[in-house]
């Protein structure tokens, strides 16, 4: 059986879906292209795929080169790659972003979306939902992963709460300059209905002025997470007037300075 080669097609066809690729794994991994951007490295596979096409190689022979080599070279020809570890991270993010583009044409092509004439637009749309999906995802991890179940015990009595882990909040106690965690006051309750030793903890945040928050001295905090457990003596918990999280996830902000 004779099969014939469109030579520019295919070459023109890869070079388009290994910008698109490069251009996915960039954007999911948060690498740093170089300046020459994503064109080389997907000519280098564009290239590699009419090779291939027009002298086959075995079996065997090509997965090692696919695998082991040009999809190297393409990332190494894209990013700036600091260190094995990154480049290995790279290589599979790249295999990655292969499988939700051919899950996006297997949609497309399913949908019949694949052979219209429209199917210029819906690809790089479906890339763009791609990335959407995935951020959110991300944020969703990382917003779950520095959520920690706390324990607040004040005048004997204990409260229980959900705490979020803000690296972005280093407000301490001026005179001893200890870490300072903030509670919602909505969320408090009557663990600290009548409070003792009331002081005042001056605050700056990005657009707004500064001010001062109450807070008191509690006797014991514990936060926990995945077993693992941190015992705080006499912590400072200031108190805000606005919630914290929109939709409670957490009621209090912690400080990373008492990991410290």
């Amino acid at each position: 059986m004779t099969y014939t080669v469109y030579a520019d097609l295919l070459l023109a066809s890869n070079f388009i879906m290994d910008v698109l690729l490069l251009w996915l794994l960039r954007r999911m991994m948060r690498l740093e292209a170089r300046k020459w951007g994503l064109a080389p490295a997907a000519l280098l596979g564009a290239l590699y795929a009419l090779a291939t096409a027009v002298f086959p190689l075995p079996a065997p022979l090509e997965a090692f080169f696919t695998y082991a080599g040009v999809s190297v070279l393409m990332v190494l020809a894209a990013f700036r790659i600091r260190g094995r570890g990154e480049l290995f991270k790279a290589v599979a993010g790249l295999y990655m972003a292969s499988c939700l583009m051919a899950g996006v044409m297997e949609l497309l092509a399913f949908s019949g979306l694949l052979f219209k004439p429209w199917m210029f637009a819906a690809v790089p749309g479906s890339l763009f939902f791609v990335v959407f999906l995935w951020d959110q995802t991300l944020a969703g991890a990382a917003k779950n992963g520095h959520l920690y179940q706390v324990e607040v015990t004040y005048r004997g009595q204990m409260g229980r709460f959900v705490g979020f882990l803000d690296t972005g909040n280093r407000l301490t106690e001026p005179v001893s300059g200890k870490p300072v965690c903030i509670l919602s006051a909505e969320s408090a309750g009557g663990l600290f209905s009548a409070l003792d030793g009331v002081l005042y903890i001056p605050f700056r945040s990005v657009g707004k002025e500064g001010g001062v928050l109450p807070a008191v001295r509690a006797e014991r905090m514990e936060v926990e997470k995945e077993g693992v457990r941190l015992v705080v003596e006499a912590p400072y918990i200031a108190f805000s007037k606005e919630a914290l999280s929109r939709d409670n996830t957490y009621q209090m902000l912690l400080n990373e300075g008492i990991w410290m």
